[in-house]
């Protein structure tokens, strides 16, 4: 996509003979309404031209800063990012709008075309960056069409949803509709054309430390000058350096000698060169004197394939094989991968990688390694990502002691959604110390009925049987339901949310509460807090203990089920909005028509208060949730 460079610059200057056009790659067409700011790489060929007198110092300070970073760094997903204002500006094709051009070391020159756009309202790294300077924050993607939606200083970036503010393309669900919508659109108005990106490079495995397994590799400088070597074969042809050859099979594997100075000095070499008994060994073609390879193989290279080891870690078949073939044709390809987002980039990558090779190598039968893949968010501290320089680290053992690891395991999992991560807060943790404090009482005290549906005899000595009240049964199944679809898509934080409105449904219950609404909330919470939850339905069962039965663990049970029938409410709420903002609420019967909710909606005293003296243009409804009415 091309935005052309603004010539008039803040100060009135003209940019001497710039009539050039910024070219962005991504692959996000879909959030250009959204695009506030423009970032370039340092080493893009623009900065120079681009920078006014006013920037010029500022600008040259921050290159020589950038300078000193590797790649990895820049990249790292997890780094404060930083950047300076070019004095300079383009207009965003689609919009006409002057934004800003910045520099930024996240930005790579090799990557794409070495320019981004800025769309802090769909991207967290972008809304990290606005915030930081400052930077206007447009949303483009709400939950719902036509959603008005403020932006403030807290972080809603959504990716996921339908199009706002977005012109003609607002109300389109996006990815799915909007993304190819607008590249048609792009490409008609020629803004921008469709294409193909590819940022593959030569994997450097080797590192200059002491721990990993060394690269088992002889290098002979006799055999060097006689042109003498072998490394292999590929595609026919055989991979040639002089000099260079692998370890015998029968010397292998080549250990880590145990040595004290394992620390890297800064030299560029590793620990390893200071050791004359671990690199001094003898040519395997010519036996003069030869030198074993210090360097050692990426931490990568090894975890790139762990998944398909440890399976067959014991098995007598992989005691000469990488792995056992029928063992890993029993787990494999691993159902869901978990990771922070830098793992989207490095590990997943690298991990796909090698899984190809060996596909290729017909040594599995699938190229895929992971069916699925989940990007958790960060635990923060203080709004900042936890740092031993800033000291915000959170040290879990100090709150394992005063709360317990259930009470930390919940509020981790409570915090916020799995995918975003969450603010960690000592007012939280005690939070949810209070709610299983409660939840304990609850159980541990209550007299409660024992079930029966029928009312036959007990099999159960000294007990009575009653009949079960079942005016909570509706609650219990919603519960049961909700925790499942949560727990399922990794929605934790709703599921304890659930559990914590199922307590207190239970809790001002005025009636003597049956054993199964008390079991099936033991049941549910034990993923969270499982030692309390054993604890608890260990209580609860030796009450009504069969005679020589054998202890069963909470964490062997079924998982609770429901009844769909009682799953379904009678009434819903429905929100009332206008124009966006809520200004009322209706409880209805479900099932109710539009016209009917619209009526009852205008009727109300709050909303005819908003709606006097105004027309309104539209009205939508998602049935069963919201109206609203757009003035």
């Amino acid at each position: 996509i091309g935005f052309k460079v603004e010539k008039v610059m803040p100060v009135g200057r003209q940019v001497e003979g710039v009539e050039e056009e910024i070219v962005v790659y991504t692959v996000f067409p879909e959030t250009i309404y959204g695009v506030t700011y423009m970032v370039l790489a340092p080493e893009h060929p623009y900065v120079a031209q681009l920078t006014t007198p006013v920037q010029k110092s500022h600008v040259a300070q921050y290159l020589e800063q950038v300078k000193a970073k590797p790649e990895l760094e820049r990249t790292d997903i997890t780094r404060e990012k930083t950047g300076v204002f070019t004095g300079s500006y383009c207009i965003n094709p689609v919009t006409e709008a002057k934004i800003p051009i910045w520099i930024a070391d996240y930005v790579i020159g090799s990557y794409g075309t070495g320019a981004v756009m800025g769309v802090p309202g769909s991207d967290h790294r972008d809304f990290a960056f606005a915030r930081k300077y400052d930077l206007p924050v447009i949303q483009v993607v709400a939950k719902a069409p036509n959603q008005i939606v403020e932006v403030d200083k807290e972080e809603k970036v959504l990716e996921e949803g339908y199009l706002v503010n977005s012109g003609q393309f607002s109300g389109l669900k996006t990815p799915e509709i909007a993304r190819e919508k607008i590249k048609d659109f792009l490409e008609e108005k020629k803004y921008g054309k469709r294409t193909n990106q590819y940022h593959l490079r030569d994997w450097l495995i080797s590192r200059q430390r002491y721990w990993g397994p060394p690269i088992p590799m002889i290098y002979c400088e006799a055999c060097a000058s006689s042109g003498k070597s072998y490394l292999g074969t590929q595609d026919g042809g055989v991979i040639e350096m002089a000099g260079w050859f692998p370890v015998p099979e029968d010397q292998l594997p080549v250990t880590l000698p145990d040595v004290t100075d394992w620390r890297p000095e800064g030299s560029g070499t590793s620990p390893l060169a200071n050791h004359p008994e671990f690199y001094q060994t003898t040519c395997p073609q010519c036996s003069s004197p030869a030198r074993q390879e210090t360097d050692v193989s990426d931490t990568f290279l090894d975890s790139a394939w762990y998944f398909l080891r440890y399976p067959s870690i014991g098995s007598a078949t992989s005691e000469r094989a990488l792995f056992d073939s029928e063992i890993t044709k029993k787990w494999l390809p691993v159902h869901m991968y978990i990771g922070g987002a830098e793992h989207a980039v490095l590990h997943l990558l690298y991990s796909r990688f090698i899984t190809m090779v060996f596909h290729d190598l017909k040594l599995i039968d699938f190229e895929e390694p992971f069916s699925r893949f989940y990007a958790h968010g960060l635990i923060i501290k203080d709004g900042v990502k936890m740092s031993k320089s800033k000291g915000n680290v959170v040290v879990p053992d100090e709150y394992i002691r005063k709360y317990g690891a259930d009470t930390l395991r919940s509020y981790l999992m409570f915090t916020g959604p799995y995918s975003m991560g969450g603010d960690f807060r000592d007012s939280g943790v005690e939070g949810m110390s209070r709610f299983l404090n409660r939840v304990y009482k609850l159980v541990s005290s209550s007299k409660y009925q024992v079930l029966s549906m029928k009312g036959d005899n007990p099999s159960i000595p000294n007990t009575k049987y009653v009949i079960r009240d079942t005016s909570l049964d509706s609650v219990m199944h919603k519960t049961i339901k909700a925790v499942t679809h949560d727990m399922e898509a990794l929605r934790y934080n709703t599921a304890i949310a659930h559990l914590m409105e199922y307590y207190n449904k239970l809790s001002s219950s005025n009636r003597q509460l049956s054993k199964i609404h008390l079991e099936t909330l033991v049941l549910l919470l034990a993923p969270f807090a499982p030692h309390m939850a054993e604890e608890l339905f260990q209580f609860l069962n030796s009450k009504f203990k069969i005679q020589n039965s054998k202890f069963q663990s909470v964490h062997h049970q079924p998982w609770p089920s429901f009844d769909e029938a009682l799953t379904v409410s009678d009434e819903v709420v429905i929100a009332v909005q206008i124009n966006g903002k809520l200004r009322d609420t209706l409880r209805l019967r479900s099932g109710q028509a539009q016209s009917d909710v619209e009526e009852l909606a205008r009727s109300s005293p709050r909303i005819q208060q908003y709606l006097s003296g105004k027309v309104v243009k539209k009205t939508i409804y998602v049935p069963g949730k919201i109206i609203n009415f757009v003035v």
